[in-house]
């Protein structure tokens, strides 16, 4: 019911270099990827999803793939490749159903191979 208050609160908390730390805090981004999202801000969105993603959040890497894996009409191409990386990334920090989401057999970027070599000596693969 205090969309503007609640708003304002986590903008505060997710800007780096604040109340949320030298990063922002990453439930914060979460949440106004999500209130962003559902307001009909996809670009901003994605711009909150990414922070939070960066900050090891896995869900906001699973929603960046999603987002780039089908594309939206607000704005945001389908990217397969910038998909895979979210999903890889995903993975990499522990999802259980992200490597399944990837698609290979295209090219793949040193980082995605480092990923890929590190999860097939756990086993992953």
């Amino acid at each position: 019911g205090h969309h503007a208050k609640a708003e304002d609160w986590l903008s505060r908390t997710a800007q780096p270099h604040s109340f949320g730390g030298t990063y922002g805090d990453s439930l914060a981004q979460w949440f106004l990827a999500e209130m962003n999202f559902q307001g009909g801000a996809l670009r901003k969105a994605v711009r909150w999803w990414k922070r939070s993603a960066e900050n090891g959040d896995v869900d906001a890497m699973m929603r960046l793939a999603e987002v780039f894996s089908e594309g939206h009409p607000g704005g945001i191409p389908r990217e397969t490749r910038r998909a895979n990386h979210w999903f890889l990334s995903a993975a990499a920090h522990g999802h259980p159903h992200a490597l399944s989401k990837v698609h290979f057999g295209g090219t793949s970027s040193v980082v995605e191979e480092r990923w890929l070599q590190n999860m097939q000596q756990r086993g992953w693969l």
